[in-house]
C-alpha cells in the first residue's frame, strides 16, 4: 500500500518490490508519467513496461496489453487496431498541438458497450494535462 508521496526518482526501485495484481472479475491497468516525459505502463498481473523519455516523444496505451505486444504476442483485437493508428499518426509528426493530439484521440475513441471513458494529453512544453470524460471532447479539463 502506497501512502504518502513517492518521488518518480523512486518509482523503479518501489515497482521493483512488489507485484500489483487487479481485484477479482475487475480488469484494468494505467499509465504514470514523470515530469521529464519517462513513462510506466502498469499491467497488473503481468508487469510493468517502462519507456524513457529518450526511447520516444510519445507514450500510448489503449486496451490491450502492451506488455504482450512487446514479448510478440499479434493482437487484432480494437484496442491494438486503435493503438496501432494512433502510433502511425505520432510517427508521421515532429510537433503535435495539443488540439491536434485530442482530435486524433476523438478519432480512435470507442463507442457502444466499451466506450471510451477517458481521454488524456499531456503538454510538456506547457506542463499541463488536457483530458475529457466519455468521449465528450467539446468539454476539455486543464491541470
Amino acid at each position: 500500500m502506497l501512502e504518502g508521496t513517492l518521488l518518480p526518482k523512486y518509482f523503479d526501485e518501489y515497482f521493483d518490490t512488489m507485484e500489483i495484481v487487479n481485484v477479482p472479475n475487475f480488469s484494468t491497468h494505467c499509465m504514470i508519467i514523470d515530469k521529464e516525459g519517462n513513462s510506466w505502463i502498469i499491467e497488473p498481473g503481468r508487469g510493468i513496461l517502462k519507456d524513457k523519455n529518450t526511447d520516444s516523444p510519445y507514450s500510448i496505451m489503449t486496451n490491450f496489453s502492451i506488455i504482450d505486444f512487446t514479448a510478440g504476442k499479434e493482437y487484432n483485437d480494437n484496442g491494438f487496431n486503435r493503438y496501432k493508428e494512433v502510433k502511425e499518426k505520432l510517427e508521421k509528426t515532429k510537433q503535435l498541438p495539443v488540439d491536434n493530439a485530442l482530435q486524433i484521440l476523438e478519432k480512435v475513441k470507442q463507442n457502444g458497450e466499451w466506450k471510451t471513458d477517458f481521454s488524456m494529453v499531456y503538454s510538456g512544453k506547457e506542463n499541463k494535462i488536457y483530458y475529457c470524460y466519455n468521449a465528450n471532447y467539446e468539454n476539455i479539463f486543464r491541470i
